[in-house]
């Protein structure tokens, strides 16, 4: 078994966000001003009295003043002249770095202020070091310490990271788990979608839409015989969407089409154009749930929103580069009780503009706008696939995998990426989890399904295309066995 020093989920996911977002944390507490002539207001030393909650001889772990921001420049980039504060010696697996009462030694110190971010770099909490000296560092994305001179013309900013070792298990052993499921011919166009348990193969043939069905914690391999799609028109299957276990889809002519068994189609009676679906917003204090679309009013692209499924509301027109098909399965993430429970999101990632441009930057929504986070390292694609997965049982779906589309000039990867700031940056797997990453067993395909069985963890990619642009009838994925573990808090 091999491990990996790495920042907790929750720190790692918000300072990934800080280099994607350069200004955001400098421009979060309106207007703070930091002069050069720092040394006038420093910390001297940092370290943190026991709690056996977080773990055993947690004094123990020393602390290093990293003044110039050097150990990791992107992080201190964020805000000028930046140091960091951090534990070289990681804090044991399972650690959970809540309630940890710190000691600073300062020099020409007047005002000592923790500042605690959320992962967009908006300013969620502040703890004064006169007042309290216990700090949750779980609790927000991110903690920034800025220390004051007396004459109050001086700020020195610290960035405090909690380490926490992550163990990586023996490894996630990629490998097919079933193959030629069918013969291909004829196939134009595949997309799984799961009810429940209960997963739904639909196949695109040049007049016909067939489907079998399969179950997502039982027998993958085993699908029952194609049943014909009934419905008024040809379907979009690349429009395919389940809503609280009602399925959507559009229909020839831009017609919203319904069923709630996956094989009768229903023609809705709205006036509307639709062109494709975004994803469900979960409910809030502020909103209720409701789901997005595309729809097209006088040849412009708009959003809509339902929050019945029968009536829209249509919106704002889609900002340039947005995509309008052919991007991820969309990803809803809950409002999260300890902020308030006033804000979930919306994420897709990929696809084809109207311009027929493709791209890889992730779009994601709060309830009320969009906002684009543009990848530098993820190249542009079609029909991405992206699996929230767990590293750790207590931090579930913390790890974002997403594996490739279809490129512009038709090439696909077996090599995934991976995002622990919820898409707001893409990586190759391999370059910071190379023990997981080893997907050679697996051929080159693009534009797959992707699923998890919750029972034990096993990662499905269903279907797909070749580098050739044939259709695979193949499932393949992974498992990280460490999840069987038990494991500290």
């Amino acid at each position: 078994m091999t491990s990996k020093t790495n920042i907790s989920a929750l720190l790692l996911c918000a300072f990934v966000v800080c280099s994607a977002l350069t200004s955001c944390l400098g421009d979060s507490d309106n207007g703070e001003t930091i002069l050069a002539g720092w040394q006038n207001a420093t910390v001297k030393s940092f370290s943190v009295e026991d709690n056996s909650n977080v773990c055993d001889k947690l004094s123990s772990y020393s602390f290093t003043i990293d003044n110039f921001g050097q150990s990791d420049p992107e992080l201190a980039a964020t805000a000028p002249n930046a140091g960091i504060i951090f534990n070289p010696d990681s804090l044991p697996v399972g650690s959970v770095p809540d309630s940890i009462k710190v000691s600073l030694t300062l020099t020409n110190a007047s005002s000592v202020i923790f500042k605690q971010f959320d992962q967009w770099g908006k300013l969620e909490n502040t703890v004064n070091y006169n007042d309290t000296q216990y700090v949750f560092f779980n609790r927000h994305a991110v903690t920034r310490l800025d220390v004051t001179s007396y004459d109050g013309s001086v700020t020195k900013s610290y960035f405090v990271k909690i380490n926490v070792h992550k163990v990586m298990g023996d490894t996630i052993r990629w490998q097919y788990r079933a193959k030629d499921l069918w013969t291909t011919d004829g196939i134009k166009k595949q997309k799984v979608e799961k009810v429940g348990n209960k997963l739904l193969w639909y196949k695109q043939y040049d007049e016909a839409l067939r489907v079998s069905t399969g179950n997502l914690c039982g027998n993958i391999a085993h699908w029952s015989a194609e049943s014909d799609v009934t419905a008024s028109a040809k379907l979009d299957l690349g429009t395919l969407f389940n809503w609280d276990d009602d399925l959507f889809a559009v229909g020839e002519g831009g017609k919203l089409f319904t069923s709630g068994d996956g094989l009768n189609w229903t023609a809705e009676n709205s006036r509307l154009h639709f062109v494709n679906f975004l994803g469900v917003q979960y409910a809030t204090k502020n909103y209720a749930e409701h789901v997005h679309a595309i729809v097209k009013v006088d040849d412009v692209y708009r959003f809509a929103k339902s929050f019945d499924g029968a009536t829209w509301e249509v919106g704002e027109v889609l900002p340039e580069g947005f995509p309008i098909k052919d991007y991820s399965r969309p990803i809803s993430d809950k409002a999260r009780p300890t902020l308030g429970n006033v804000t979930s999101r919306l994420y897709v990632v990929g696809g084809q503009t109207a311009a027929g441009k493709l791209t890889a930057s992730t779009w994601s929504c709060d309830g009320t706008a969009w906002a684009e986070f543009e990848q530098p390292f993820l190249p542009a694609m079609s029909n991405p696939a992206i699996m929230q997965y767990t590293l750790d049982v207590n931090n579930p779906n913390s790890l974002w995998i997403l594996w490739p589309g279809v490129k512009a000039d038709g090439s696909v990867s077996n090599k995934p990426y991976f995002s622990e700031n919820k898409g707001v940056t893409w990586k190759l797997f391999e370059s910071e989890y190379s023990d997981y990453a080893v997907t050679s067993p697996v051929s080159p395909v693009g534009g797959v399904s992707a699923f998890m069985n919750p029972d034990n963890y096993w990662m499905y990619f269903f279907g797909g295309v070749d580098g050739n642009g044939r259709q695979k009838a193949e499932i393949f994925g992974g498992q990280l066995l460490m999840l069987t573990f038990d494991k500290r808090k």
